[in-house]
């Protein structure tokens, strides 16, 4: 007869916990991408909205200044407005975490 020990039983425990380690840790990179995108969508809004201020009074020449800004750096303006004094800019940036896609907004306003 045959006796059941525990021999082999650190081998499965160190597999498991070497896969929630990396699973943890892919979760970790996925969401500090997520933020330094964040990051770069709210600097890119905020040169664009400061590049469009320099060409008001004209609101539709600030628009376009501030997509073509905006493409330069990947992303994408979705909703400008102004005055003769000011502009609002909103933009946005797709990204997919995990395969699950993610919409990131930002919005800026400038002017004199």
């Amino acid at each position: 007869m045959k006796y059941l020990t525990n021999r082999g039983s650190a081998t499965v425990s160190i597999a498991g916990l070497l896969i929630a380690i990396m699973v943890l840790f892919s979760f970790g990179a996925a969401g500090s991408g997520a933020l330094i995108t964040k990051h770069k969508l709210n600097s890119a809004t905020d040169l664009a909205a400061l590049s469009a201020a320099m060409s008001l009074p004209e609101v539709s020449a600030a628009c376009q200044v501030a997509a073509a800004q905006l493409r330069r750096g990947g992303f994408e303006l979705t909703n400008c407005q102004g005055g003769e004094m000011w502009v609002s800019l909103t933009t946005s940036a797709n990204l997919a975490i995990l395969s699950r896609p993610i919409q990131l907004n930002s919005e800026a306003t400038a002017g004199w």
